[in-house]
């Protein structure tokens, strides 16, 4: 008995574009989760700074490299997206990660202005006098 070759069957269309978008995005998606649950400890540590009339510069700066890592993300992922046939590029997985990508940095944009509360504002006037001493009564005014 001969063995007969197995036939290769023409790939789907849905399946050539599944795949490309999945070559795709899979790499970012593994991130996406990290970012947001980062994005959202962030917004509560600011949330309790804010309250607490505390700021710390560190929290500053931890948003605002989350927010450049994704926006990168964003911009890698429009480049490619424009470079890609317009089938792939309408994929649902593609637009999927796009739109979380986009609620991700809204999430950044959130604990950014949680944060901006407890920033304390140049020229603002401290909580205590700077002195020790008691405070100066106002002159009342002549009337």
């Amino acid at each position: 008995m001969t063995e007969a070759t197995p036939r290769k069957r023409a790939m789907r269309d849905e399946v050539r574009v599944t795949r490309q978008a999945l070559r795709l995005v899979l790499p970012i998606n593994r991130q996406i989760g990290a970012w947001q649950a980062a994005a959202v400890r962030l917004t509560a540590i600011a949330s309790r700074t804010a309250a607490s009339g505390r700021y710390n510069p560190g929290i500053e700066e931890e948003i605002e490299t989350l927010a450049q890592n994704v926006a990168h993300q964003q911009s890698l992922l429009a480049a490619e997206m424009a470079s890609l046939p317009e089938d792939v590029a309408g994929s649902g997985r593609l637009l999927d990660t796009a739109r979380a990508l986009n609620t991700t940095m809204v999430s950044i944009e959130k604990a950014r202005a949680v944060l901006r509360q407890a920033r304390p504002s140049a020229g603002a006037i401290p909580a205590r006098p700077l002195s020790s001493g008691p405070m100066p009564r106002p002159h009342a005014s002549p009337s």
